[in-house]
């Protein structure tokens, strides 16, 4: 994490400023328009029975916990963002790409747990594991930064990192990711 918050200045200000985000109303993204993240959030959150504050166990304590807890605060949001499902394969899909935006050795080892899954429990899921790493990386790699910490990189500098919140009721661009992975 220190060689990622190294290059970035925004993302070394927003761990020094211990930012957090307030918690998501369920209800009142019900009520956006479908096609907006807003609306795609909250029914991947209700769809699924999650809570958005599921991840309160985590104190925000060291850069290392404060890090972690905007990972799991945006994580389901991001399901949305890349179209990677809940799945054990959506979540590696997700996890290559969260390491191709920000490298972290915890990624890592879930990428490698989740190969090591697949020889436990049979091959049956390895083509759509590979397949899904390897869009979830090249997606990431190829997105511009948009990282749980800072906010949109956007043409006047960075923006907000409140950004999130405004963006709920925009359309959601599908293209600008990944195509939704398939069900296993």
């Amino acid at each position: 994490m220190n060689q990622f918050m190294a290059g970035s200045p925004s993302f070394r200000q927003m761990v020094e400023e211990r930012y957090l985000s307030p918690s998501y109303n369920p209800e009142e993204l019900a009520k956006c328009q479908p096609g907006t993240l807003g609306y795609a959030y909250y029914r991947h959150m209700h769809d699924n029975n999650f809570t958005p504050d599921w991840f309160s166990a985590v104190k925000p304590v060291d850069d290392w916990n404060y890090s972690k807890l905007r990972v799991l605060q945006t994580h389901d949001i991001w399901h949305v963002l890349t179209g990677h499902n809940t799945s054990m394969v959506g979540e590696m899909g997700l996890h290559a790409f969260y390491n191709a935006q920000m490298p972290a050795a915890w990624h890592t080892m879930i990428l490698a747990t989740g190969f090591l899954h697949t020889v436990i429990a049979g091959q049956t899921q390895n083509v759509p594991l590979i397949e899904a790493v390897k869009r979830g990386w090249e997606n990431g790699r190829a997105a511009r930064p948009y990282t749980p910490f800072t906010g949109r990189k956007c043409g006047s500098g960075l923006c907000k990192k409140y950004a999130m919140r405004t963006t709920f009721a925009r359309p959601l661009p599908f293209t600008t990711l990944t195509r939704p992975n398939r069900a296993i």
